[in-house]
């Protein structure tokens, strides 16, 4: 249960970033997604988002996995599992881009 309050959390913070990011540029009149670190940051976003319903309907505590097929749980599980480390390197991958690049950095 830790892993998916600590998951939905960062989401939420994530989210807010991303809001605060699109509401500067928005008052700035500067134009968005315009640099590899944006473009890959929103994937990692949206791919964070995805995984989370993928682990929604994962989480036994939940009762959403019985209404799937149980053939289908362990697969599902490992999806989440996989794509919760691309995810992860995705994430790391537009931090990595982004670092040095605001104004005195």
């Amino acid at each position: 249960q830790r892993h998916g309050w600590l998951m939905a959390a960062s989401l939420l913070f994530a989210a807010v970033g991303y809001w605060a990011i699109y509401a500067n540029k928005e008052r700035l009149g500067k134009p968005h997604v315009t640099s590899e670190h944006a473009v890959v940051g929103i994937a990692a976003l949206a791919a964070t988002g995805l995984n989370a319903a993928v682990g929604v309907l994962a989480f036994k505590h939940l009762g959403l996995s019985d209404m799937l097929p149980r053939d289908l749980l362990p697969p599902l599980k490992r999806v989440h599992r996989a794509f919760g480390l691309a995810t992860l390197l995705a994430g790391l991958a537009a931090l990595s881009l982004g670092a040095g690049k605001a104004k005195g950095g």
